[in-house]
């Protein structure tokens, strides 16, 4: 049998494209260490909140997809936020 003939390569797919920022909900600092950074972005399969340590949002701690809106995504953000906050980190929001 002639393989040649029935191989047929697969396409490569597309790269997904990057997410697009919807909202900035906090950022944490603690001294010595990267800047924790939580955002809610819109991807094609939804919204998706990226928990990331400092500028880069591909640095990720945590992240969580919603396809039914931004509900859960802010409830998981809280919970990591008081998280980080006994572990001794702080709010810059508060300290402004």
């Amino acid at each position: 049998m002639d393989f040649d003939l029935i191989y047929t390569p697969i396409a490569k797919r597309p790269d997904p494209a990057a997410p697009t920022l919807l909202r900035h909900l906090w950022t944490m600092t603690k001294p010595g260490k990267k800047p924790i950074t939580a955002a809610i972005y819109q991807r094609t399969a939804g919204r998706e909140l990226r928990i990331h340590r400092g500028a880069d949002a591909d640095d990720l701690i945590d992240s969580l997809l919603s396809r039914g809106g931004e509900l859960p995504l802010t409830f998981r953000a809280d919970e990591r936020m008081a998280l980080l906050l006994e572990h001794g980190w702080m709010d810059d929001r508060a300290a402004g």
